[in-house]
């Protein structure tokens, strides 16, 4: 069987359904993945897709997650898909255990150290854990903290239209979007926040209440 370019795993089924739908071509002048095929459904199964965009972007992608997260569901399936696709990058996505107090869509989150907290002994009365550290080599380090995302092609300011989704957004997850930590993104001034209020009141989609702005 042909390899593949590029590996994604995902530890959840929801980030695996987000990563093949952002991965996904909408329209014929779009870029992305035209067709998706299901492989390997009878041992550790897999979604192979062409993503096609302009001739120096074309590449293959393939997309699997375990049935459960942590480390000892994780690995057997990066073991055995590595073997047998021999991707160029292997990559995983996700929240990241991500805290939306502290994170928002579209960061990258770089972890300085990273710790396997399955390790360690079973006693009679409990389980003593062994943690084990993973530090990040050091130039990946340096090269996270000189990143410069105004230099990356999908960096800009939001849309007028981006901005109302995100609101509806965090309106319909229950959250006061003026706390989030997004919000400057999408709201760098005083103005941009007014207009898209009062066009979404005007639309019907919004109303002001005793608690703040809700659907």
């Amino acid at each position: 069987m042909s390899g593949v370019d590029v590996l994604i795993v995902d530890a959840l089924k929801a980030e695996l359904e987000a990563v093949r739908a952002v991965a996904s071509k909408q329209a014929p002048e779009e870029f992305g993945v035209a067709r998706w095929e299901d492989r390997n459904v009878d041992t550790h199964p897999y979604w192979y897709g062409r993503y096609e965009g302009s001739s120096a972007v074309t590449f293959t992608l393939a997309l699997a997650r375990p049935n459960r997260m942590g480390l000892l569901a994780t690995l057997p399936v990066i073991s055995a898909l590595a073997a047998e696709l021999q991707p160029k990058c292997l990559a995983m996505t996700g929240v990241c255990a991500g805290n939306p107090d502290r994170t928002a869509l579209g960061d990258i989150v770089v972890a300085e150290l990273a710790y396997s907290c399955e390790e360690g002994q079973r006693t009679k009365n409990e389980f003593l854990a062994d943690p084990r550290q993973t530090r990040l080599p050091e130039w990946m380090l340096r090269a996270a903290q000189e990143l410069a995302v105004e230099d990356l092609p999908s960096f800009g300011r939001a849309s007028a239209e981006e901005a109302k989704t995100w609101l509806l957004q965090q309106l319909l997850a229950g959250h006061d979007p003026r706390e989030c930590v997004a919000f400057d993104q999408y709201f760098p001034d005083d103005e941009t926040w007014n207009v898209t209020k009062r066009e979404l009141e005007e639309d019907g989609l919004i109303a002001f209440q005793s608690q703040g702005w809700a659907l």
